[in-house]
């Protein structure tokens, strides 16, 4: 369906004597469209944009740690693509279904099995849970570049 809509159902069984019953639903229910799910230009690339493309975080100018979460490139910086921090060597910034073993997740959260550094967005505020769950959400999706 294209939107919600309110509908009943109607079952009717045919026996094998030749019996037939009918029966309706006795109130109607809503069918909805699928979930559209995350999508990383809609709804996690405006995050990066306003909260880590800074002057001098990870822009197309200043690419701390070679990462770059400008509009169009954060996906290929970001997705299985190993962390630059020597103690986190071989974990990936992002693990496609696996927001948990997701380095990118560590450092939104400062905390993590092999934390380099400090909690991002670094010297601000945490990114609120809203945007932390859109980007837990878009990896536990499998990352898509969508």
């Amino acid at each position: 369906v294209a939107a919600a809509a309110g509908f009943r159902v109607q079952i009717t069984a045919n026996g094998a004597d030749g019996a037939r019953a009918v029966d309706t639903s006795d109130a109607a229910f809503t069918i909805s469209p699928p979930a559209v799910g995350v999508s990383l230009a809609r709804d996690v690339q405006p995050i990066f944009t306003a909260r880590c493309t800074t002057q001098f975080c990870h822009g197309a100018a200043s690419q701390v740690a070679l990462l770059n979460l400008a509009a169009g490139a954060a996906h290929g910086a970001l997705v299985d693509v190993a962390s630059q921090a020597t103690a986190c060597a071989t974990q990936k910034r992002v693990r496609p279904g696996l927001p948990d073993q997701s380095y990118l997740m560590w450092k939104l959260a400062g905390a993590g099995p092999c934390l380099a550094g400090v909690r991002m967005p670094k010297g601000a505020a945490p990114l609120a849970a809203a945007e932390v769950n859109l980007i837990r959400g878009w990896i536990a999706e499998g990352a898509r570049a969508n």
